[in-house]
């Protein structure tokens, strides 16, 4: 077969067929064209027509082939030709009479010989390819198929209603499922994203000539930095990357008089956006880069020096940078999420160091967390299990780690159970339905992913505060920082197991007899395990200092006697030694500094300083941090206590909790947004038009996750989860609650007509009954199918100290992309997570099936 006629092979091709015999009625079908078929020969035949037609076409290679072109006479027209291009017009003319043909014309603009040619090759190429990988990823489809008809072989059995109906629901799949139609691909921004740029590049449309391949091209660039350019082209170029180019910046010599030609600049990127070919480029060191360097670095610089000029710099990878922080100071405070730090020392001793917690996800843990924010459980820190979650994050192995708790808020005994102490599923089942609906009980499931560490910048720029304060503090964090290992998260899944359909365990079945192995925990003096909360951000204006004074404090005309335990200028922290007096946030109190005022040498009395109670801590005695009052000796104090601090500065100790909390904070949320295994997304809520969307927010080092979403090469499709419904639901749900976790049972397969992979999904919220639900199943495990545990939280505001550190760069340079960011973050009404539960479903599935049948 000629190698021309190959691209009509396993071609989709839409024709009419008549349906009846009078050919009065016809049918429109689509057929995949395969050697041999009459429609394969039917092209074949208008191909070699369309070939074979005269042309009249003047043939000119110049610029299009790689070699000299001269002048050849043909039919009194004037063509220029390469030898290559000379042969195969002879060549043609033989065997066509002297009769330029199209398929003459075509074999030399578009031939092997030429760019174009070599091209259309390559892409033919990559063509084949492709068809042999979509072959491969549906012979893979097909062994996935068959590995989950035998995990749940009896499960289309299930289909018949409760009178032994088969097939009696109308659930019809396809047309009511089918998502592409009805949903938006929602936009997609990574976290963790933290400026990849290494100098500022500045808009720059002048323009140059480029070499590539002997071939030179007239372009236009599009920005410019110190060490790179990036230009736009409006037709595709052959260019590889780390490909070698040389560019005469022709604008600038005759502007400048400057002798900017044929500098080396090698290929780094190669983007495509709609009808337009963008090419970054790296300058390479050579006799003229230099004097083209400082040219753009003065460039800039003059940019940056107005306000004007700095409109004209590209602050792309700064927005992306912003908007990705913001999105990590709103997750990591509001995701019911909860990670685990876990460090790995000198003598590679895994060591849990911390767990974080957020607003949200402190409610979750409520009843295992004593009065002293101590666990009232030791399992977390069990070098045991910590093994199992390293051995996790590393791939060492794939069994997934799901564990209960049960602890009573008023008991000290906490009962930790996981489904392999249990002698069958059916026992770990029986447990569960028997304790799921209390208040008391968890499930988690554990996913963990290895820290590979974090860019030094970004350290700088959490670190923050800390820094500046004391050197050696911060030193210490990011040592502690360094010596991460693994960070693993506790994923609620209760909700997973409530929409478990039970009923056909007995309820008289006897679980606890069944059990193995128990773990039980006392709360003696607590687990020295550290809670680190997310979102935690340092407010403080003023430093506050360590000194231990005896006070006393007038609350409600009762005064109690207290120590300081830090002071500032405007502020104060006390310790008192009993915990009874009834303070409020907010009130306002007197406190007296008997010890300070034989120190005083005017008149100011120190006997009843007015203050304001900002935050109170009842955890083992009552500590209050207060604020001062504003009143007519306001001036008096504040000077008296600034001196007092400035001569005592070599005595007493800079107060670094809050600054270290924060710092820590900082830290964790950076480390988190860069280890989910799960994937994140926040939903938006348009004010003007009324309606809500879901941003997906994937971690810049992808989880794994990430690929089932990838469907052929039109790049990730999150389609399933973006419908407008289920979105309403949702938001309403969350004007009530905390949280609301949905499941979503999701399928891709591909379309016999496009060859493409298509979503097809539903949630619980879609179905009316459990028969609704077997039957989808039914149908979904036929395909790549998952279920996905779809969990939402209200969203917490960052405070301004966050907003500021996160947008400190473009408040300065782009105030304009700035404020629009600072406006979407009220916009952002909810976050979640998007995780596998899969494999839970599955081992459940199958018993129920057995039970059934």
């Amino acid at each position: 077969m000629n190698d021309r006629f190959k691209k009509f092979l396993n071609l989709t091709v839409k024709h009419y067929l008549c349906s009846e015999e009078t050919g009065n009625q016809k049918k429109l079908v689509a057929e995949i064209v395969e050697g041999g078929s009459e429609t394969f020969d039917f092209m074949i035949r208008v191909e070699r027509s369309r070939r074979s037609a005269e042309c009249d076409e003047i043939i000119d290679m110049r610029g299009k082939v790689p070699l000299e072109c001269k002048k050849v006479m043909y039919d009194s027209k004037e063509f220029w030709l390469d030898n290559l291009s000379k042969e195969i017009l002879n060549k043609n003319l033989k065997k066509t009479n002297g009769k330029l043909t199209v398929g003459v014309f075509e074999d030399i603009t578009l031939g092997e010989h030429t760019y174009k040619g070599k091209e259309l090759k390559r892409q033919l190429s990559e063509e084949l390819k492709k068809r042999k990988s979509r072959q491969a990823a549906f012979t893979q489809q097909e062994n996935q198929v068959k590995s989950n008809q035998g995990k749940l072989s009896n499960l289309s059995q299930a289909k018949s209603d409760s009178q032994g109906n088969p097939n009696k629901s109308e659930f019809n799949i396809d047309k009511k499922y089918n998502l592409q139609p009805a949903a938006k691909n929602p936009e997609n921004l990574p976290l963790g994203y933290y400026y990849l740029r290494n100098n500022e590049r500045v808009q720059f449309g002048s323009e140059l000539s480029i070499k590539i391949n002997n071939e030179e091209f007239t372009l236009r660039g599009k920005d410019v930095s110190i060490d790179g350019i990036k230009l736009v082209s409006r037709e595709k170029i052959a260019i590889k990357i780390d490909q070698e180019a040389k560019i005469s910046f022709n604008e600038l010599n005759e502007k400048e008089a400057s002798n900017f030609c044929d500098i080396p600049y090698q290929v780094t990127s190669i983007e495509y956006d709609e009808n337009k070919q963008l090419i970054g480029l790296k300058l390479l060191h050579s006799e003229g880069s230099n004097d083209v360097s400082q040219y753009f670095s003065n460039l800039i610089d003059a940019c940056l020096k107005t306000s004007k000029g700095r409109r004209k710099l590209d602050h792309e990878d700064a927005v992306i940078t912003a908007e990705s922080m913001v999105s990590e100071a709103i997750y990591s405070q509001s995701s019911s999420l909860i990670p685990l730090i876990i460090t790995r020392d000198i003598k590679s001793k895994l060591e849990l160091v911390d767990l974080c917690l957020s607003k949200t996800s402190r409610l979750i843990l409520d009843p295992m967390i004593g009065s002293n924010d101590e666990f009232k459980i030791s399992y977390l820190a069990d070098p045991i299990f910590l093994q199992r979650v390293h051995d996790l994050a590393k791939g060492l192995t794939d069994t997934e780690i799901i564990f209960s708790i049960e602890a009573k808020a008023a008991s000290d005994f906490v009962k930790i159970y996981q489904p392999d102490d249990f002698d069958n599923v059916a026992a770990w089942l029986a447990y569960v339905r028997s304790r799921r609906t209390q208040d008391y009980f968890r499930i988690f499931k554990v996913e963990a992913r290895q820290f590979e560490g974090i860019c030094k910048n970004k350290i700088k720029q959490c670190i923050g505060k800390l820094a500046s304060k004391c050197t050696i503090a911060s030193q210490k964090m990011t040592k502690i920082f360094g010596d991460i290992d693994v960070v693993a998260y506790l994923v609620e899944i209760t909700y997973v197991y409530k929409r478990m359909d039970l009923s056909f365990i007995p309820l008289d079945h006897d679980s606890s007899s069944e059990v193995k192995h128990m773990q039980s925990n006392v709360l003696e003096s607590g687990v020295a395990n550290q809670i680190s909360y997310l979102g935690y951000n340092d407010s403080r204006h003023e430093d506050r200092y360590v000194v231990e004074l005896s006070a006393c404090i007038l609350i409600d005309d009762v005064s109690y006697e207290c120590m300081t335990k830090d002071i500032s200028v405007k502020g104060v922290c006390l310790k008192l030694s009993e915990k009874s007096p009834a303070v409020t946030k907010g009130m306002l109190v007197a406190v007296g500094f008997p010890s300070l005022q034989k120190k005083v040498k005017n008149s100011i009395n120190l006997d009843r300083v007015p203050y304001e109670v900002m935050e109170i801590d009842r955890s083992s005695s009552l500590s209050l941090k207060l604020k001062r009052v504003q009143d007519v000796n306001w001036q008096n104090y504040n000077d008296f206590f600034r001196d007092l601090i400035e001569r005592n500065a070599g005595k007493i100790k800079l107060e670094l909790s809050d600054s270290t909390a924060a710092a820590k904070s900082r830290l964790y949320a950076a480390a988190m947004s860069d280890t989910l295994s799960c994937i994140p997304f926040s939903i938006i809520n348009n004010t003007i038009k009324g309606t809500k969307s879901i941003k997906i927010n994937t971690p810049f080092n992808e989880p794994s996750l990430v690929d089932y979403f990838k469907l052929n090469s039109s790049g990730v499709d999150y389609t399933p989860f973006s419908v407008k419904n289920r979105l309403s639901v949702i938001v309403k749900k969350l004007a009530n609650q905390m949280s609301v976790s949905l499941n979503y049972y999701v399928y891709k397969k591909i379309n016999q007509e496009t060859q493409k992979y298509e979503f097809y999904s539903t949630t619980d919220i879609d179905f009316k009954n459990s028969i609704d639900l077997i039957s989808f199943l039914g149908e979904a495990i036929k395909h790549d199918f998952k279920i996905f545990k779809f969990n939402v939280s209200r969203a917490e505001r960052p405070d301004d100290v966050a907003i500021n550190n996160a947008l400190d760069y473009l408040l300065d340079r782009s105030p304009h992309n700035a404020n629009k960011i600072k406006a979407d973050i009220d916009k952002v009404i909810a976050i979640g997570e998007i995780i596998d539960v899969t494999s839970i479903f599955y081992e459940y599935y199958s018993l129920y099936t057995e039970n059934k049948n």
